[in-house]
């Protein structure tokens, strides 16, 4: 017998109501999956102190093993409970940019459960800026195991639409809290050697914020080659629209949807305009979205200005099964 559709619950302004919120903790309990709103992109999440609903959380992603999730807190302070050995920048790191879109990588204390600890006995610790993500852990007792509510490899979520897309019947309950606030995930940072620190992940939260309170430089890894953020349709990058559209077309392509900060060249089937600003990275994940429902192919230029150009020509990098060059 199949699963039951989710419960959709709302939460304006990222606040969940008395009695759904009861409901949404017993389903926990209960070893089920919960998405819900963070600042960044919607999340999803189990009680981390459960091996089996981590399990189903890993079945529901499709996520590759090896790779563990991040704890959810409800205080900042609980990152002392749950990690040993931090740094002194740790608590200056916790109290200016917590609840935010940073994750910190610690040394896992004993508190932390074997199975969500990194191969080097390390955990991630969020606290997110949205009021009924820190609810659930709060009124359930313990962490969540949390990531994002999409499909491993697939863009972030930034609607329940997109959740409900790519987990569907996998998940026990949605919380509803409009369009994320950022749209981009949280910036990754690994303490585990104090000195040197590193970023794991490039999200919302600047390098230069980070290194500001550190006092030191902080090294930029780069991604890893799993390929990620990726539509159900083929992405090409390029730097030419025209002449690589000319080329989709010609190995048998009937429609290619542009992603592209200028205008476009004639015969592509669908256009979304990409920017570098604040409100770009905001739409990024959702016209990826929008365009892969239109188009049998993808085409995209990344952005040239503005202070997140960068990250997103990172995970069009990522997404991007070819790059095609303007000769």
């Amino acid at each position: 017998m199949g699963r039951k559709i989710p419960e959709v619950w709302s939460a304006p302004g990222g606040v969940l109501g008395k009695e759904e919120l009861e409901k949404a903790v017993q389903l926990l309990l209960e070893g089920e999956l919960i998405a819900f709103p963070t600042e960044t992109v919607y999340g999803v999440g189990c009680d981390a102190y459960s091996l089996r609903a981590v399990e189903r959380l890993s079945r529901a992603k499709n996520r590759p093993s090896g790779m563990p999730f991040s704890l959810q807190i409800s205080r900042p302070e609980d990152f002392e409970d749950l990690s040993v050995n931090a740094p002194p920048a740790a608590r200056e790191l916790v109290e200016t940019f917590w609840p935010g879109p940073l994750t910190l990588v610690l040394p896992a204390s004993e508190r932390v459960p074997s199975w969500m600890r990194g191969p080097a006995g390390t955990v991630g610790l969020r606290l997110p800026d949205v009021e009924v993500a820190r609810d659930l852990p709060r009124l359930l007792g313990r962490p969540l195991a949390s990531t994002s509510a999409n499909l491993s490899g697939r863009p972030s979520p930034t609607t329940i639409d997109h959740v409900l897309a790519d987990l569907g019947e996998k998940v026990a309950g949605v919380i509803d809290s409009g369009e994320s606030g950022w749209g981009l995930e949280s910036t990754v940072l690994d303490l585990t050697r104090p000195q040197q620190p590193r970023i794991l992940r490039q999200g919302t939260l600047e390098v230069e914020a980070l290194e500001k309170i550190l006092g030191q430089d902080i090294i930029v890894l780069s991604s890893s080659q799993r390929p990620h953020y990726r539509p159900r349709v083929p992405l090409y990058t390029c730097e030419d629209e025209g002449k690589a559209l000319e080329t989709l077309l010609r190995r048998g392509f009937k429609k290619v949807g542009l992603l592209s900060p200028g205008d476009p060249p004639e015969g592509v089937g669908d256009f979304r305009k990409i920017r570098g600003d604040r409100q770009g990275i905001k739409e990024f994940y959702r016209l990826l979205r929008e365009i892969e429902l239109q188009a049998d192919a993808i085409l995209a230029r990344p952005p040239t200005g503005g202070p997140y150009a960068g990250l997103i020509a990172q995970r069009l990098e990522k997404a991007a099964i070819e790059h095609i060059s303007g000769s």
